[in-house]
């Protein structure tokens, strides 16, 4: 293994920490109440950490896709395809962020009704990335890789995570 690939896979095990703790330092920060928007629903700095937490999941997914894939290719595979869709979970932190710039700006609209026929294959590629960690959880147990602990909490995390934005927007 070359030192870069060395460098790589700790930068790896560090985003496999950050990602996550990004996010629960995100849904904090709106707990608190910190930088929340006029309608309440989400606070700017949760989507700044949000958007930093999403994007280092994609190489986080890739490289357990990775490792599924030594014992089943196919099926890694397709877990790599889906797992980027989580990178689209930046689209939703932008939300908050503007949000905020239109309070700022004295526009009274909610962000979050603003859609567009556009949004919808970002929206089901991010769901899609979403089920990819359950789906890597599920190959894990099936054909080992990982601890068990950590391949049910890959199936439990993004439930949880659904379930926790369920009274957001």
């Amino acid at each position: 293994m070359s030192r870069y690939q060395q460098l790589q896979q700790k930068l790896l095990g560090l985003a496999c920490i950050l990602a996550p703790l990004l996010l629960v330092i995100g849904a904090a920060t709106f707990v608190l109440g910190i930088g929340v928007t006029s309608y309440g629903v989400a606070s700017w700095l949760e989507g700044i950490f949000l958007a930093f937490g999403f994007l280092l999941f994609v190489p986080v997914y890739l490289g357990l896709a990775g490792i599924l894939g030594e014992r089943a290719p196919r099926f890694g595979l397709l877990c790599a395809v889906l797992c980027v869709g989580i990178g689209f979970g930046v689209v939703p932190a932008n939300d908050r962020i503007m949000q905020a710039a239109l309070d700022g700006a004295g526009y009274d609209i909610p962000i979050f009704s603003l859609l567009h026929a556009g949004m919808v294959p970002i929206v089901h590629y991010m769901v899609l990335g979403l089920l990819s960690s359950i789906l890597l959880g599920i190959g894990f147990l099936r054909y080992g890789g990982i601890s068990r602990w950590g391949a049910i909490l890959l199936i439990l995390a993004p439930i949880v995570f659904v379930m926790g934005q369920g009274g957001d927007e």
